[in-house]
């Protein structure tokens, strides 16, 4: 083996002989340690971000855990911390208008723990801005405020709609059921079918079902309303399948489908033609109740679609006024006079009157005095203009809803009833609603006297203008 000399200055100063093999194996542990660092520098720097993924994913599952335990009030008073924050912030929600951008300060933690769409955007630690193009700044607003805050500050029906459809896309359960609840609470004759299509699209059985009870017992209000066309189809074929629509005449059917086919063929795209109408309204056909269609009607319909439809011993309910529709009706009131009262003889007009808005008349109060209730009691109501035209004819003294009061050795009847059918008044008409009794009866009526005209409706306003100089014994016209 061949030895060289190395001069080594150790403590003792001497020099030392090592062989050149040895050297050569210094060194190749010497890198080999060198290299085993650098691995393991990268193997723990790749481990680091692997392991600080895993963290994170696992702070969100706990922080959703948390916030849905703690809410109420732990959640709700931290989060007041942090919301609107810009000093914690690491993230933007940018909510653009045609004008320009609303940006709100947020953090990635919070979001991603609420809402399991947001979290799949939020994944990339880069990720420093998130675009909301579906929502409103006024509904991106009260979404945050509730993800951050628990507090649900919605106002009005459209509000709750907005919002709904904001949980409902990005997954916040709780809040889809605390729209839906509110929802619920404010449906109404002109909010009915925007409240029924989001509720189908949102999957809430309970408001669906709400708003399909209102949508049939008020069908013929509803079904010729503009907003019935802004349904989607399933909500279409589960009111036209129902057999407890209550409707008029099957005929309107057939005009609200066309309708309706008309605003989904644009909104599907297609050219607004006979041929594309008939095609969306053919699905419905099979459902129509024909049978109950008189003659006349069945010839106000085009060849085409009366070639289609088929008997099929389907029917609906008769023509009625629900009980249900009176939590959404308007009572045009009359004050009474009591020291005024006028006997009724043969004949007494009553009221009589004209509007400047259609509207339904489902029902009327009314009072009169007697010493005895007689047996009969017509209330006419008559259409004046030619043709003279009899709306209804209503036995007061069959009413079941009265409250009987004694003044003075008289028996005052304080009387609700609601009409067999629901009577179409028309704008510009006059009608007159008197009284008949049998002469032999001593049946008085007190003086009624109209202060406000104007009712608010689901239409909008009606002006009911007084025609004659008194009216008598009517406390309220019960509308819709």
């Amino acid at each position: 083996m061949r030895n060289v000399k190395i001069v080594s200055f150790g403590m003792d100063s001497q020099m030392q002989a090592i062989p050149v093999d040895n050297i050569r194996t210094t060194t190749d542990h010497l890198l080999n340690d060198k290299n085993k660092r650098r691995d393991l520098l990268f193997h723990q720097s790749s481990c680091s971000f692997i392991v600080r993924k895993a963290i994170t994913s696992k702070v969100f599952s706990l922080y959703f855990k948390m916030s849905q335990q703690l809410r109420p009030p732990s959640f709700s008073s931290v989060g007041k911390v942090l919301y609107l924050n810009e000093e914690l912030r690491d993230l933007t929600v940018v909510v653009p208008t045609e004008t320009y951008q609303w940006k709100f300060p947020a953090h990635k933690l919070v979001l991603a723990s609420e809402s399991p769409v947001l979290r799949s955007k939020l994944e990339e630690e880069s990720v420093t801005e998130i675009i909301l193009n579906d929502l409103t700044p006024s509904t991106a607003e009260l979404f945050l405020s509730y993800i951050y805050c628990g507090e649900f500050q919605v106002e009005s029906w459209k509000e709750g709609i907005y919002l709904l459809e904001a949980a409902y896309n990005y997954e916040v359960e709780d809040l889809v059921q605390k729209c839906g609840r509110f929802l619920e609470d404010v449906i109404s004759l002109s909010n009915v079918c925007y409240i029924y299509d989001k509720a189908s699209l949102c999957s809430l059985p309970v408001l669906q079902h709400k708003c399909l009870k209102l949508i049939l017992d008020a069908g013929f209000v509803v079904l010729r309303s503009e907003a019935f066309e802004m349904l989607n189809k399933d909500c279409v074929v589960d009111i036209i399948t129902s057999s407890d629509l209550n409707i008029d005449s099957e005929l309107i059917v057939f005009e609200t489908l066309f309708k309706w086919a008309r605003i989904e063929c644009c909104r599907t795209g297609l050219p607004i033609t006979e041929a594309n109408i008939l095609t969306q309204v053919k699905p419905f056909l099979q459902h129509v109740c024909i049978d109950d269609m008189s003659d006349a009607d069945k010839s106000a319909l085009p060849p085409t679609i009366l070639s289609c439809v088929k008997p099929n011993n389907r029917n609906r309910i008769g023509f009625s006024v629900p009980e249900s529709l009176l939590l959404h009706s308007q009572c045009l009131e009359l004050d009474i006079n009591q020291n005024c009262v006028y006997f009724i003889g043969e004949h007494l007009s009553c009221f009589r009157f004209s509007i400047d808005t259609t509207v339904y008349l489902i029902g009327l109060r009314f009072t009169f005095v007697c010493g005895t209730a007689p047996l009969q009691f017509p209330l006419v109501l008559m259409k004046e203009n030619t043709p003279k035209v009899t709306m209804f004819t209503q036995n007061l003294s069959t009413a079941s809803s009265v409250q009987r009061t004694q003044i003075n050795q008289r028996v005052w009847h304080n009387i609700e009833i609601l009409l067999k059918q629901p009577v179409f008044l028309k704008a510009g008409d006059i009608y007159n609603l008197f009284g008949v009794v049998d002469v032999d009866n001593d049946v008085q009526c007190p003086q009624a006297i109209l202060f406000n005209n104007v009712l608010h409706t689901a239409c909008g306003y009606v002006n009911f203008t007084g025609h004659g100089d008194e009216a008598w014994g009517l406390r309220g016209l019960i509308v819709i």
